[in-house]
């Protein structure tokens, strides 16, 4: 069993993950930016500074994002409840814009979390952006956005990153992992896992977490680590040092789009981590994920 927790406070974002027995959290909580949360990006760049735009963040696109701001304002959360016999946390908020003070996106998140069935370390996460934007507002019609499908922040202990990225997948080939070069020592690497599937764990017990996105198969991912050196692979739940991954796919949102999409969160040993994702993929091959 495993133990994953969201907060009403990070709009529902999750925000604590672990094995059962233990109660180190693997989720980074630096800032409302972190977490494993909805994040999305639509139409063209603006300076707002005079808006309360921060100055780190410009120019800087429609950007919503499930936890709240940068300034640490949170998102409104309009429905937080356990829904189908309590196996079922719904929750539905309405975002912040991540670069500007205080303001609220026109637009609502919802996301529905429940174990996988006959999979006890594996939580199925479903996410939706329905949007309401004005007619004419700055950002203008819908233009081609790279998405995080999800934005995926990982403590800096586990400073292991792997995935499967060479050409026979799905025939448990070889992992690989992430080695982060003179090239890849800042936000962010790019890598093209050909299973979609990756995870941070712990360097000398092979213990931590990832995510199946079959939503970006095929595609590139963000991916690496920020913080002191690649060789201090401290930090806890609230450094500013930490992992991340982020599958992507390519949307465009436009002022009424609405989408939907899952992914897995899975949590053990690396080796059960991929187990269990080579499991969601037979079982959900031939949906629409």
């Amino acid at each position: 069993m495993v133990k994953v927790a969201i907060d009403k406070t990070y709009g529902g974002a999750i925000v604590y993950a672990s094995p059962s027995k233990s109660d180190t959290n693997m989720v980074n909580n630096h800032d409302k930016g972190r977490q494993i949360q909805q994040s999305y990006y639509a139409g063209t760049s603006h300076n707002r500074q005079g808006e309360g735009q921060s100055p780190h963040w410009t120019p800087w696109s429609w950007n919503p994002v499930q936890a709240g701001n940068f300034d640490g304002d949170q998102s409104i959360v309009l429905k937080f409840e356990a829904i189908e016999n309590d196996t079922v946390i719904y929750t539905k908020c309405q975002p912040r814009l991540w670069d500007m003070n205080e303001e609220l996106a026109k637009c609502t998140f919802s996301q529905q979390m429940q174990f996988e069935e006959s999979m006890d370390n594996v939580v199925r996460v479903t996410n939706s952006i329905e949007c309401f934007r004005d007619p004419n507002d700055l950002w203008g019609p819908a233009v081609p956005n790279s998405q995080e499908l999800p934005a995926v922040y990982a403590i800096r202990n586990l400073s292991r990153l792997v995935i499967y990225d060479d050409d026979k997948p799905w025939t448990r080939d070889a992992m690989t992992t992430v080695k982060y070069g003179p090239k890849d020592t800042w936000i962010w690497a790019h890598r093209k896992p050909t299973e979609p599937w990756a995870a941070c764990v712990d360097p000398k017990t092979n213990i931590g977490f990832g995510v199946y996105s079959p939503v970006c198969a095929g595609n590139t991912w963000n991916m690496g680590w920020t913080g002191k050196g690649k060789n201090n692979s401290k930090g806890t739940e609230y450094s500013a040092s930490t992992m991340h991954f982020a599958p992507l796919a390519t949307w465009k949102l436009d002022r009424d789009t609405e989408r939907t999409y899952r992914y897995w969160i899975i949590i053990g040993h690396i080796n059960d981590i991929r187990d269990r994702a080579y499991q969601l993929h037979k079982k959900y091959s031939k949906d629409n994920p």
